[in-house]
């Protein structure tokens, strides 16, 4: 079965005055038609996964062609092994505004160039692809909170069909909380703890409902008016409502997992870690072409033949002896962190040119359905209730939805998607009163999983299936109730009896043609938008150092001082020196 390609893209509107002005417009053709052209990438390029996407999407292609777009491009050695999604090629494709050097790209992400640093910064993306909106964002975007940082390492171009598109390479992937590579974005040493636990995860949905009480006028009054709240049969709107019970476990498995790096990295256990080491190294071979269910069996296989190993340790003691359920269910999270793109449906394929991969096929068809109904509203959804500040809420479930991907431990995802589902039933205490429709909630959980646009969402959901071993009746309900949403959404037509209606025809009309990323010559102003040229770019950028000569330096004089960002320079040093 070969995998579903699908054609993502947003609409081909007005850009706005950010930008500073209009482009030329070059090889225009009628919307939906599919101009052949070729490509003519320097030596560099050859075989680059995002350009090689562009190629293949002739509409987007023309599309970055009218606007001026720039290409950002990652290290061929660093992004060869990841999945390259609609987020991904649209995460580095901007529009680069020549009086400030702020860009955003097409997905909403806004970042700042000085001169060869580039910033990415924290705020709320967009599923509105059109130009004028994203330069209207790009105006008001927040710039005090950057999350992400990498540098330029070189400007080129490519010709495609006789036009010119401009490339910045950078030496690290752009990064945020929802791409899949996420994983990937933090070196750490060996035994280091998780940055992310189901604690923290948990935490974060307290602290981002903190924030929004703040942000809601009137709410304690709203409260003191709810007869549920007035009873006592509910605390107050937008709580974790979990017991402290559970929040105490949650908070005693942290420490456990703390307790277990902490003992792992101890002198005492190099010959454990060695064999660790051994087992991560091995495993790609050992795995390949194996059903996930069959990987899982390893990893619970080493973890049993380790555990033998190391009970009568008296450092893997504690005052009532070896814990099997606690060690094997750290070790379990600890492999999976290690070997995680071995286990995660998407990468599995690329790396092993798998195409028969069911996740990914449903993937492809659930992002595309998602796709199609972005432009709807909750009311196509059956939901009567008021809308004001509804977007300011459901963006807490929307984040938490788009963090599925970033996380690696089926448990950290259960976790991801309880607080997201707990988020929509938070929100519909909080509007139930003012509903005439009794039952929001599915309506609203409907609504923000398709503004979430996971590209992966089945994965997530098979990921979690095959290699959770999580019997938390409470999470495994809300999960249960997220895969059922899911399935609904490919119905929502005919559940809703959408079909008949006007407005929703209308909508979706005009989707298709975003999808499609179609232009319309009469949509398209005919004048020029002045951008930098390639020699403008490199002027402002300055001399690039080689970096096979500061590579040299660091290696044999402070090899500590060695970054993220050195990753690939490192990995093509080690080429010269093996040609050596």
């Amino acid at each position: 079965m070969q995998r579903i390609k699908r054609q993502y893209s947003r609409t081909s509107l007005s850009i706005g005055s950010a930008f500073g002005g209009w482009s030329k417009i070059v090889g225009n053709s009628k919307g939906g038609e599919q101009s052949s052209g070729s490509v003519e990438p320097t030596e560099t390029m050859v075989n680059h996964p995002l350009i090689n996407y562009l190629i293949s999407n002739k509409n987007l292609m023309r599309y970055v062609v009218h606007f001026n777009i720039i290409l950002l491009l990652p290290p061929l050695d660093i992004i060869k092994d990841i999945p390259i999604s609609v987020a991904i090629v649209e995460t580095h494709l901007i529009h680069l505004s020549p009086k400030t050097m702020m860009f955003v790209t097409l997905n909403g992400l806004c970042g700042k160039f000085e001169e060869q640093v580039i910033t990415i910064f924290n705020g709320a993306q967009t599923n509105n692809h059109r130009p004028d909106i994203l330069a209207e964002l790009l105006q008001s975007y927040p710039t005090n909170d950057p999350i992400f940082t990498t540098h330029a390492s070189g400007a080129d171009e490519f010709t495609y069909n006789g036009n010119h598109i401009i490339t910045i390479s950078i030496k690290f992937p752009i990064c945020n909380n929802s791409l899949p590579w996420s994983w990937k974005m933090k070196p750490s040493q060996f035994s280091s703890p998780p940055s992310t636990t189901m604690y923290k995860i948990l935490m974060e949905l307290q602290n981002s409902f903190d924030e929004l009480r703040k942000q809601i006028p009137n709410i304690e009054e709203d409260e003191k008016n709810d007869p549920q709240i007035r009873s006592g049969a509910f605390p107050h709107y937008f709580h974790i409502d979990c017991t402290e019970t559970r929040i105490n476990n949650l908070r005693e498995n942290e420490m456990e997992i703390a307790k277990f790096h902490s003992r792992l990295s101890s002198e005492c256990n190099s010959e454990l870690e060695k064999k660790i080491m051994t087992f991560i190294i091995e495993f790609p071979s050992l795995a390949k072409e194996k059903f996930l269910s069959e990987r899982k069996q390893m990893i619970n296989s080493f973890i049993k033949e380790v555990s033998e190993k190391v009970k009568n340790n008296v450092i893997w003691q504690d005052d009532n002896g070896f814990n099997f359920i606690t060690f094997s269910s750290n070790l379990k999270v600890f492999l999976y962190n290690k070997l995680f793109r071995y286990l995660w449906p998407p990468s599995i394929s690329q790396l092993e040119n798998l195409d028969y991969t069911d996740p990914v096929i449903f993937d492809s068809i659930c992002h595309s359905t998602c796709t199609s109904y972005l432009c709807l509203q909750p009311k196509f959804f059956g939901y009567d209730g008021p809308i004001e500040f509804l977007n300011k809420i459901l963006a807490i479930p929307i984040k938490f939805f788009r963090k599925l991907d970033a996380v690696r431990s089926p448990s950290e995802k259960i976790m991801c998607i309880y607080c997201a589902l707990k988020a929509v039933e938070q929100t519909c205490y909080y509007i139930s009163l003012k509903c005439v429709n009794s039952k929001p909630f599915l309506p609203l959980l409907l609504y923000t999983i398709i503004q979430a646009d996971l590209s992966q969402i089945w994965s997530n959901i098979i990921f979690i299936k095959e290699m959770g071993d999580y019997n938390d009746s409470l999470f495994m309900h809300y999960f249960d109730t997220f895969e059922q949403a899911v399935k609904a959404i490919e119905q929502l037509p005919q559940s809703f009896e959408l079909q008949n209606d006007q407005e929703y025809k209308v909508m979706i009309n005009i989707r298709k043609d975003e999808i499609n990323w179609s232009i319309f010559n009469n949509e398209l102003p005919n004048y020029f938008m002045p951008i930098f040229t390639l020699d403008d770019l490199r002027k402002y950028f300055g001399a690039f150092p080689r970096s096979e000569d500061r590579m040299r330096q660091l290696i044999f004089s402070n090899p500590s001082k060695i970054q993220r960002d050195d990753y690939a320079d490192l990995i093509s040093f080690f080429k010269v020196l093996q040609n050596e």
